[in-house]
């Protein structure tokens, strides 16, 4: 995953189904998922690993040397700006009703990188899924299936990163770690375009993100 020059947030709320029909849940990062709010940073606690949702083990949080959990940050340590961590007020439902509905209390995952300004470096964070995400399965039961995933994903440029800058990306691999897909935004003046990776090339599409809201994805892989 690699966000670059904005706020970006991100509602987990993926099904996952492989040709048996496994139903599997990611969550998404409220404290009950296992997530602490701002500004704890996910690479350097136990995120994801702990909470009661879907059948999880409870406990709480403990602090992890960085990137030995679920989440590893692939980029040097910045500054106090630079971050991946749980949020108030970012939840899917509470930001699409401009916080008519859903809870204040709701969490989405924010990443920023506004330490080092518009011309710093890409924020990037890997997330590696366990067998709790795959509703107690194997990871590896996942292999010769079609496996789709849904999710909810909130980002923006800004003007500043330049017209024709792909960033805020999204990026799916496999356990050998060949890229099966990539997601993300083209700074352009008449809006942000989403772009993918076809497998090939990346394709500049039509479809204009809406700022400050967010759009539901739903991706098949075989």
């Amino acid at each position: 995953m690699n966000t670059a020059r904005k706020l970006f947030h991100w509602v987990a709320l993926p099904l996952l189904l492989c040709c048996s029909q496994l139903q599997a849940y990611m969550g998404g990062f409220e404290s009950q998922d296992g997530y602490l709010p701002f500004f704890n940073d996910v690479n350097t606690y136990n995120a994801g690993q702990y909470g009661t949702n879907n059948g999880g083990p409870g406990g709480s949080s403990a602090p992890l040397p960085l990137n030995t959990g679920l989440w590893s940050r692939l980029d040097p340590v910045g500054g106090p700006g630079s971050y991946a961590t749980g949020h108030l007020w970012r939840d899917r439902v509470y930001t699409n009703s401009s916080g008519a509905s859903g809870l204040a209390s709701d969490q989405g995952l924010v990443l920023t990188t506004n330490h080092q300004g518009w011309g710093g470096n890409a924020l990037h964070y890997r997330y590696a899924m366990d067998n709790r995400d795959y509703n107690g399965a194997p990871v590896a039961s996942s292999a010769n299936s079609v496996v789709n995933v849904s999710f909810w994903w909130c980002s923006q440029l800004d003007m500043n990163v330049g017209n024709g800058y792909f960033g805020n990306e999204f990026t799916f691999r496999d356990s050998a770690n060949k890229v099966a897909y990539r997601l993300g935004l083209t700074e352009r003046n008449t809006g942000d375009k989403v772009t993918y990776w076809d497998g090939t090339t990346l394709f500049e599409s039509s479809i204009i993100a809406a700022a400050s809201r967010y759009d539901r994805w739903d991706l098949s892989f075989n």
